[in-house]
């Protein structure tokens, strides 16, 4: 049991670790920069919008893009109402954040055996999500 408990360990860690969220921002420049939206879904959590469906149904103005990358698990926190995601938003002027897509990247395969019999594996995957950080006009 002891050799069980010691070779899920690892996997265990790799698998959940919340260091693996993080942001990176990039500035818009360019035209097309101050736009009207047309309405859709909204969540407010922490301080700002996140627009899950369709973009904010007034005037903003489009600052950049934040890329969120975490690990794809139950245990990582949805990109939708993070705190990170908020942070990183409001510290460049955003009000709101507009979902534009999402992927999934496999970073590896975890496997080991437990006996001649018996064994485990699991594939260790990062989303990507990228979304427009915009600040409100009106």
């Amino acid at each position: 049991m002891l050799a069980l408990r010691l070779t899920l360990l690892p996997l265990a860690l790799i698998v959940s670790s919340p260091a693996i969220a993080g942001q990176s921002f990039a500035a818009y420049e360019g035209q097309g920069a101050y736009q009207e939206g047309t309405g859709g879904s909204r969540i407010t959590k922490h301080g700002i919008d996140y627009w899950t469906n369709g973009t904010p149904p007034r005037r903003f103005q489009l600052l950049g893009f934040l890329t969120d990358k975490r690990r794809d698990n139950n245990l990582v926190p949805d990109v939708v109402g993070s705190k990170g995601v908020a942070k990183a938003a409001i510290k460049h002027g955003g009000d709101a954040v507009v979902m534009l897509g999402t992927k999934g990247e496999v970073i590896g395969l975890l496997g080991g055996a437990v006996s001649p019999n018996m064994g485990y594996g699991a594939v260790v995957r990062d989303k990507v999500t990228v979304l427009a950080v915009v600040k409100y006009l009106d």
